[in-house]
């Protein structure tokens, strides 16, 4: 019965180690939306998503200026920010931030998840071509930063921040790192 403790105690304290180990604060700056990058983002277009065409003809502007950059042994792609869009849901205490593309088939980016003034980014990408014997990769945070300009948000404010992080993604022994930095800004909405 004791081992049986003991193996339990030692499973809980690794898994809270696990998934609080890459949770870093976030910074403040209430100044960041006076940035100049966000008057260049106002001179482009808004990239939208495959399921977004309700939202054609509104004139939206960039929300995305975050670029990606993927290096591994045989592979080195750079995603754009301007092929990307930020979209932000609040659900209770968490909010949601998505900068990323998706077609409606297919997408890629990443997820910043953010509960109690922490956050956490990692990359994604998804297909609607299914194949079991595929194993999703897993990611180990190397280093993130995080800044808003305001700690908590309500639906409908407009959020702006800056982001940069730096990953390893394991995609069965392929190793990769994941670059990411920029700025982006959304409207916030419900979940």
């Amino acid at each position: 019965m004791k081992n049986l403790l003991l193996l339990i105690s030692v499973f809980i304290f690794s898994c809270k180690n696990e998934s609080n180990e890459d949770w870093e604060n976030i910074k403040i700056d209430s100044q960041i939306k006076a940035n100049r990058i966000y008057k260049l983002m106002n001179t482009e277009n808004e990239t939208l998503n495959g399921t977004e065409r309700n939202l054609e003809g509104l004139n939206l502007k960039r929300t995305s200026a975050v670029t990606i950059l993927d290096l591994s042994e045989t592979r080195r792609e750079i995603y754009s920010g301007n092929n990307y869009n930020c979209r932000a849901y609040l659900n209770k205490d968490s909010l949601q931030i998505q900068i990323g593309f998706s077609s409606g088939f297919s997408g890629n980016g990443f997820g910043i998840n953010i509960v109690n003034g922490k956050f956490y980014a990692k990359p994604y990408s998804w297909t609607d071509v299914i194949d079991p014997r595929i194993k999703e990769p897993t990611y180990k945070m190397v280093s993130q930063e995080l800044i808003l300009d305001k700690s908590q948000y309500a639906i409908g404010d407009s959020l702006f921040g800056k982001i940069y992080f730096h990953t390893v993604e394991n995609n069965n022994e392929k190793l990769t790192d994941c670059y990411g930095e920029g700025y982006f800004r959304a409207k916030v909405h419900n979940d």
